[in-house]
């Protein structure tokens, strides 16, 4: 699906993206929220990775942000550990880079498949205070509530024509 100028319409290959992953790797899921989510109480930071996103026809970055809570959930979720299994901060930042790297996989091929063949960038993931912001605009920002804690994507994407 494209929009008017022939871009890709981001929002349904993102939702796409998304549940895939919650559902195939964590089996979980998510759902949208109507606008980024409040810090939660409690949290003084949170985990955030990017990707690089670039190609003859696109160029970008698709950034995940998410509280230790659920970073914590995913990692046992990976593992097969109970859910209240408590994640060493090491575990935590390679889920943070691994659940980026696998939302931009799926978001990568689905740009592939829209005509615009891209490569995508290790993911490079740090720990923030909880009230940063994402960093620069970007095309789209989503928010996402999965077992009661939120987290956000966004993506800065730039698109040539054809």
């Amino acid at each position: 699906m494209k929009t008017s100028a022939g871009q890709p319409q981001l929002a349904p290959i993102v939702a796409n993206a998304l549940s895939h992953v919650l559902n195939t790797q964590f089996n979980l899921s998510a759902q949208a929220l109507s606008e980024p989510p409040a810090v939660p109480d409690g949290y003084a930071s949170k985990l955030q990775s990017r990707i690089d996103l670039s190609g003859a026809r696109v160029q970008g970055e698709i950034v995940l942000s998410l509280p230790d809570a659920l970073a914590n959930l995913l990692v046992a979720h990976m593992l097969g550990l109970p859910d209240t299994a408590t994640a060493s901060d090491a575990d935590k930042l390679d889920l943070a880079g691994e659940f980026c790297n696998m939302l931009a996989g799926q978001i990568g091929g689905a740009l592939t498949s829209s005509g615009y063949i891209n490569d995508l960038s290790t993911p490079r993931v740090q720990r923030l205070e909880a009230g940063a912001s994402p960093g620069a605009d970007s095309d789209f920002n989503g928010a996402w509530c999965c077992a009661g804690q939120p987290f956000t994507l966004s993506l800065s994407l730039r698109f040539e024509p054809t």
